[in-house]
């Protein structure tokens, strides 16, 4: 048993909810704390020299293009294949940049794709939700830092 949990609730409201949900705080607390710890450690090889010659991530980011390319080629103009493959390559380096940076802050991230007004009420871009505080405390509500677009 958590006995920090118990320290907090009190042993007379002890309760397994309590318990439970004392122990995901925790979780979240020492996430958040991972998350920057992480980012600071792996900031100068994964942001500050990003994609130089001994990246380990470009081979990775090849494959996936290579990968996308098969289905994306027969829907594209044949002229233009390098210049369509070169931005596939950039926007593919360019979202694990992204993915570094959200991993190296505190909060905790999602996207969640939020139903759209247009005729089919679909999302054509997911909004970037902030679940937690730089600190990992669950937030009271749901913060939309980038609103998803129909």
């Amino acid at each position: 048993m958590n006995t920090k949990a118990a320290h907090k609730v009190g042993a007379s409201d002890m309760t397994l909810t309590a318990v439970t949900k004392n122990r995901n705080i925790d979780k979240n607390i020492l996430l958040s704390k991972w998350r920057v710890l992480t980012g600071t450690l792996t900031f100068e090889r994964h942001i500050a020299n990003a994609f130089d010659a001994d990246d380990e991530r470009l081979q990775m980011i090849y494959d996936l293009v290579r990968s996308l390319d098969i289905v994306l080629a027969p829907l594209a103009v044949a002229e233009l294949n390098d210049q369509r493959v070169s931005h596939l390559t950039e926007l593919i380096k360019r979202a694990t940049l992204y993915g570094n940076l959200l991993l190296s802050q505190g909060a905790a991230w999602s996207f969640q794709w939020i139903k759209g007004r247009n005729a089919g009420n679909r999302a054509a871009f997911p909004a970037l939700v902030q679940l937690t505080d730089s600190n990992g405390i669950e937030l009271p509500e749901m913060y939309i830092l980038a609103g998803g677009e129909a």
